[in-house]
């Protein structure tokens, strides 16, 4: 244990092509480990929420020509991410009208037809990934087509211990 982070390492072989030979390349794989919690030790690869954010009538409508083209950008960026073995999830969300807030006040629940906040910016879908740290998550979260017009936030996933 260094500075209360665990190591684990242990060699990898594998045979490797270069200029049409082949040569046996050994490497050490190196994990690291924290305990957030006293007995409790987890790997330290994060765990991110990308937030899908955007204005519901920004970007290609389903009615236009650019729809379907638009949809295999997201077809591909869902396929690359789970290639890279990143992905632990995600789903599209039905349009905003369809949301109903819950408050509870008092003790009494209230309940709102639609989206929490009047904003013109709404929450779309997420994508849950498992990256080494919040530069992977940034390069994964710019790759989103739906970046260039909307907003990704970026959120780590709290670590609870088990109980």
């Amino acid at each position: 244990m260094i500075g209360g982070l665990f190591t684990m390492s242990w060699p990898i072989h594998s045979w490797v092509f270069l200029h049409d030979c082949l040569f046996q390349a050994k490497l050490i794989v190196v994990e690291v480990y924290r305990e957030p919690f006293p007995g409790k030790r987890i790997r330290s690869i994060m765990r991110y929420m990308l937030l899908l954010y955007s204005a519901e009538d920004a970007g290609p409508q389903p009615e236009s020509e650019e729809f379907g083209a638009h949809m295999e950008e997201w077809f591909t960026f869902t396929n690359e991410v789970e290639a890279a073995g990143v992905m632990l999830g995600g789903e599209a969300l039905e349009p905003s009208t369809t949301a109903t807030s819950v408050q509870v006040r008092d003790g009494e629940m209230l309940t709102t037809d639609g989206p929490f906040a009047e904003t013109k910016e709404v929450l779309g879908g997420f994508y849950m990934i498992d990256v080494p740290d919040l530069d992977a998550a940034r390069m994964w979260a710019a790759k989103i087509p739906s970046a260039p017009f909307g907003t990704v936030e970026i959120r780590p996933i709290m670590e609870l211990p088990e109980h």
